[in-house]
């Protein structure tokens, strides 16, 4: 299953973390850590999509603690198969997750934090939660 599939982690370094690792490893995916300082640069630039330059600009806000992860080049099959992974090898779900799309490979790590939080947020009240 190596067809460029890319896993952007954030803020995973709990034993999870080192296990979420060694699925995308079993299952052929690209791992890349974000840190603190990559935030503002392009989402399409950190999972290594073409055309997509280093600013080389440092983020220095305030940014976020939350784990997320962020999948690229992923099909409809292959996410399945990723997300029932995490289920049969009991781990539990990252609550901040995304499939790099046309709109959101420009945004900034923030920007897309942001709006993960929102319809999380927005899924939570519909449920009545």
């Amino acid at each position: 299953m190596k067809n460029g599939q890319t896993v952007l982690l954030y803020n995973i370094r709990s034993d999870r973390g080192m296990r979420i690792r060694t699925l995308c490893v079993k299952m052929g995916f690209k791992i890349r850590s974000i840190e603190k300082e990559q935030y503002s640069r392009p989402i399409g630039y950190l999972a290594g999509l073409d055309g997509f330059a280093d600013s080389g600009e440092s983020f220095s806000g305030e940014g976020f603690d939350d784990e997320m992860m962020i999948m690229s080049g992923f099909t409809g099959t292959a996410l399945s198969m990723f997300l029932d992974a995490f289920k049969k090898n009991k781990i539990a779900p990252v609550a901040l997750k995304a499939v790099i799309t046309e709109t959101n490979k420009d945004w900034d790590s923030i920007m897309l934090h942001d709006e993960l939080t929102k319809e999380r947020a927005a899924l939570t009240r519909e449920r009545g939660n």
